[in-house]
């Protein structure tokens, strides 16, 4: 497993880092310090600072060191002993206008003469011609300006380092953030960070994608709801123009006898009553759907329930010419619900299985008791739904073109499916291709 990096740990590294890089640097620069100072000093370097009776014991490294040069001369200006080059000037012997021309001017420009008589061992009185390049004096100021450029280049470069490592992400998190702001969703952001960047990033990516999920959730929400309005548009529109047709007739004496007036009186009655319907059930969906709804549930006997509910349907089906079977233990089932709600929903699944169905058709009621829920089955053996129906059954509306035939209002099944979900529990067709199986199950226990 990879460590995490903090941001705090990292800077802190950064700073130790700095302070041995500068720490390197200044010791090498003291180095070249102390040997710079040596040949700052070449111009205080004179003859009279390295006279000795015994010429040849000058110390001339330190001349050498500063790329200088000496001549000893004898009382009459020859010269006896050497060390270094005189550039321009080399000679055996000097008159005085040479040296006083020497010291004054210089040969070249570029260095300093000196001139400094002493005794020597044997008492005579000899010269020392001392010749110190003038470059030197100014080392001392190239040695400060080197120091502090190189301070300088060195902390702009950890600035720019530094920078970079908190600039990076940043940059990135803030084109995500407009990304978003301009409706880009799908935007996910990708970088090597320190922790705290690397928690920002994941955080990011995941409202990121639940505001995309939210996103297609509501275009869907919006198609779903532009669907329902042409369903719904379709579905008043048939029978409000078929109620006013035969009110027209009726207003116009088309209908010639009485009988024939009470058949079309009868039509629009039948017809308002699919739009009353429509329009009960269209409400009660809405409830359902609405986020204030006061759900409320107590624990009832589903047994009973159930019981109840086939004995009202009982009837129905003989006389349609279905053969039920019905399997309901004889002891309490008890399950919080609310009684009304449920005994609509499985209403509307046993309509559904009536109003869909041929004469003839096997139709099962069974309730089932597990370890955390009931288990409620409706089966059958009848003319079964479209595979292209399957994926949106329980959707408002989902009614192909043979099954529209039929009748009902095609929200039966949306008001089942959201009143299971009110209670905690699931409704959904099962996979089984010899015959048709609605599930439901209520949770014997309801956790807030």
């Amino acid at each position: 497993m990879k460590r995490e990096r903090r941001l705090f740990t990292t800077l802190t590294k950064s700073y130790v880092l700095f302070g041995i890089t500068i720490m390197i640097l200044y010791s090498t620069l003291g180095f070249l310090i102390r040997e710079g100072l040596d040949l700052g000093r070449s111009h205080e370097i004179t003859a009279g600072t390295l006279v000795r009776p015994d010429y040849e014991h000058i110390p001339y490294d330190k001349v050498e060191g500063a790329g200088g040069a000496i001549q000893v001369l004898d009382e009459r200006k020859h010269v006896v002993y050497a060390r270094g080059e005189f550039d321009g000037t080399i000679t055996d012997r000097y008159s005085s206008e040479e040296l006083l021309h020497l010291l004054e001017d210089g040969t070249p420009r570029s260095y300093k003469t000196t001139l400094a008589a002493f005794p020597s061992e044997s008492g005579q009185t000899y010269y020392l011609l001392a010749m110190m390049p003038k470059s030197g004096s100014y080392v001392h100021l190239y040695i400060n300006f080197s120091l502090l450029l190189s301070f300088l280049v060195t902390v702009y470069m950890f600035s720019r380092w530094t920078a970079n490592r908190i600039t990076g992400p940043l940059e990135k998190i803030v084109h995500g953030i407009r990304r978003m702001r301009d409706g880009k969703y799908q935007e996910r952001l990708s970088y090597e960070s320190n922790y705290e960047f690397a928690q920002i990033q994941e955080h990011f990516n995941r409202m990121a994608a639940a505001l995309e999920h939210a996103e297609r959730d509501k275009k869907e929400l919006e198609s779903i709801k532009q669907r329902m309005m042409l369903d719904l548009s379709h579905d008043l529109k048939t029978p409000i123009t078929t109620i006013q047709g035969y009110a027209k007739a009726l207003q116009l004496g088309m209908a010639n006898n009485q009988e024939q007036q009470q058949q079309y009186l009868d039509i629009i009655y039948r017809k308002s009553q699919t739009v009353t319907l429509l329009i009960e059930d269209m409400f009660q969906l809405a409830v359902l759907e609405s986020p204030d709804y006061p759900f409320a549930s107590v624990l009832c006997d589903l047994a009973e329930l159930l019981r109840n509910l086939t004995i009202e349907f009982y009837d129905i089906f003989e006389n349609k010419g279905f053969l039920i079977e019905i399997h309901i233990p004889d002891t309490q089932l008890l399950v919080p619900m609310n009684d009304k709600l449920l005994y609509r929903a499985l209403s509307n699944l046993l309509a559904n299985t009536l109003q869909h169905n041929p004469e003839g058709t096997q139709v099962s009621i069974r309730l089932e008791e597990t370890t955390y829920a009931a288990r409620i089955l409706i089966c059958d053996n009848g003319v079964g739904i479209p595979a292209e129906l399957k994926e949106t059954l329980f959707q408002p509306f989902a009614r192909g073109t043979t099954v529209r035939r039929s009748g009902g209002t095609g929200l039966g099944l949306a008001i089942a499916h959201r009143t299971a979900e009110l209670h905690k529990g699931t409704l959904r067709l099962l996979d089984d291709a010899a015959q048709t199986v609605f599930e439901m199950n209520l949770p014997k226990r309801v956790n807030d």
